[in-house]
């Protein structure tokens, strides 16, 4: 007697069996049939699981080499790049289809184009298959494919913004794109069609040389265009023209060249030194006043140095002050050309040879630096003659006994003699720079008997015109008493003057006699 487990066993397996197999029969009803005109070998058809290709037939792998070059084609994007343009509703996931459920895919222009894509999802896995009544199916598939990009090729290139055109090996005019015929109408009005834009004689292209900028005459009080014009060659013969228009580019490089002419001109001109430098700190632009001061040659100028061979040159010439450590110092240019692009470099030279430069660094457009070299040598030597000149007037005038203030057309008092700091007890030293004529009088006010002389003496000093020398008398708190006098000076300066009382006798009875 059977154990009736096993047999409840038996009975189930034997149910999965039938399940199965009916499956199978539902799968292949569900699968198309080929063309009659579709062979076994013509058969295309594609599996995938979970969005990447498992399997393909001998026609589909073919397809897919010739389609891309290398066999590469490993997924569902790969899928959609192949079929969607033949069929755009191909689906961008795989997942989209249902399973159990399949889908028939039309192609973009039925009328002309039967074929079909039929995707089937079994389980998990889509099958993609191509039908097409006409056989040959991966050869079909390849040539709408090419259909439809040869359309957007004449698309793209009838509607491109530049100038395309074909001419033929016997010279003449086998097509040109919008955009060149609007240009042709523009430029030869009613010869358009009869003659080329661009003459290929006139365009001096050689076996070598396969792009050329060329300007065609423009109508009437309009400036050129000009245009780069790129030639290709087919192996048919023919030749492919591309024109872009640069006359924008053209004008404004004309532009630039007659402004750095004008710049040139009006720099040589000048006694200061010019050295400009360019965002790659390339020497860009100098002026022959740089020649005469710093000793180089045009030609190693010309060879355009960086900075820091330029001021290798100038150490090399003794044309800047010799740093305790050089070394060092090339460290620090860094610091030099960042002070230069904020137009915070200035420093004086003062050179081995006794002249002095002024050095001074300031920022250019688009990263350049100038540097200008300035001969100050005459200008710091009166200076200094200048400075000694006044030491030595001041020294003389601390020898005079008589107390003596300078003041300013302004009121500022400029000078003052030792005598002057002795008796009004100031130290010109220490006191503050900005000392008035109304500060001044103050003191002085402070310092004696009352007397209207003080506010003469503030009237005279900040007067203008015509002014006259006067005199008068002052006396302190301890009794002494002073000659006041104030002499106009040229240039509006007031001298002020005082002399003690014995002094003032000795000028009115004159010199005693030994």
């Amino acid at each position: 007697m059977l154990d009736l487990g096993w047999l409840e066993l038996a009975v189930v397996l034997v149910a999965v069996v039938c399940a199965a197999g009916v499956a199978v029969l539902m799968l292949v009803d569900r699968v198309p049939p080929a063309s009659a005109a579709t062979t076994k070998d013509d058969h295309v058809a594609i599996t995938v699981s979970g969005n990447q290709i498992t399997s393909a037939s001998p026609a589909a792998a073919a397809l897919m080499e010739i389609f891309d070059g290398v066999q590469d084609l490993h997924d569902w994007a790969a899928l959609e790049r192949l079929f969607s343009d033949r069929f755009p509703e191909f689906p961008p996931d795989a997942s989209v289809i249902d399973a159990g459920m399949s889908s028939l895919l039309v192609s973009r222009d039925p009328a002309r184009d039967p074929a079909t894509l039929m995707l089937c999802n079994s389980n998990g896995f889509v099958t993609v298959q191509l039908i097409d009544p006409r056989g040959s199916l991966a050869m079909h598939h390849l040539s709408a494919r090419s259909r439809q990009a040869d359309a957007r090729i004449d698309y793209a290139a009838e509607h491109a913004p530049h100038p395309i055109w074909v001419v033929g090996q016997d010279g003449t005019l086998d097509w040109g794109n919008a955009a060149y015929w609007d240009c042709a109408r523009k430029n030869l009005g009613s010869r358009a069609g009869n003659e080329l834009l661009f003459d290929p004689a006139d365009l001096n292209l050689s076996p070598e040389r396969n792009k050329v900028r060329v300007a065609i005459a423009a109508p009437e009080g309009k400036r050129r265009l000009w245009f780069d014009v790129t030639r290709v060659t087919r192996e048919k013969g023919d030749t492919i023209y591309f024109a872009t228009e640069v006359s924008a580019v053209v004008h404004a490089e004309a532009a630039q060249r007659n402004f750095l002419q004008t710049l040139t001109k009006t720099f040589a001109h000048l006694s200061i030194g010019l050295a400009i430098f360019d965002r790659d700190r390339q020497l860009a632009l100098f002026n022959p006043a740089l020649i005469d001061l710093t000793n180089l040659s045009p030609e190693y100028l010309s060879k355009r140095p960086n900075l820091m061979t330029f001021f290798d040159g100038l150490r090399e010439n003794q044309v800047m002050p010799e740093p305790k450590n050089y070394s060092g110092w090339r460290e620090t240019l860094a610091d030099v050309v960042i002070a230069a692009s904020d137009g915070r470099y200035s420093e004086t030279w003062n050179l081995p040879s006794g002249l002095t430069y002024r050095v001074t660094g300031r920022p250019h457009p688009d990263g350049a630096i100038a540097f200008l070299f300035e001969d100050i040598s005459a200008e710091i030597s009166l200076t200094r003659r200048f400075r000694e000149e006044l030491e030595i007037g001041h020294s003389v005038l601390d020898t005079f006994e008589s107390a003596i203030a300078v003041f300013t057309p302004s009121g500022r008092l400029s000078f003052s003699n030792a005598a002057y700091n002795a008796l009004w007890g100031v130290d010109s030293d220490v006191t503050p720079i900005e000392i008035t004529a109304q500060s001044t009088t103050e003191l002085w006010q402070s310092l004696c008997q009352p007397t209207p002389v003080w506010s003469d003496i503030r009237d005279m000093i900040l007067s203008y015109g015509q002014r006259e020398p006067w005199s008068a008398q002052v006396r302190r708190h301890d009794g002494r008493t002073m000659q006041c006098h104030v002499q106009p000076l040229q240039g509006g300066a007031t001298l002020v003057r005082f002399d003690m009382a014995p002094r003032l006798l000795e000028s009115q009875v004159g010199p005693v006699s030994a």
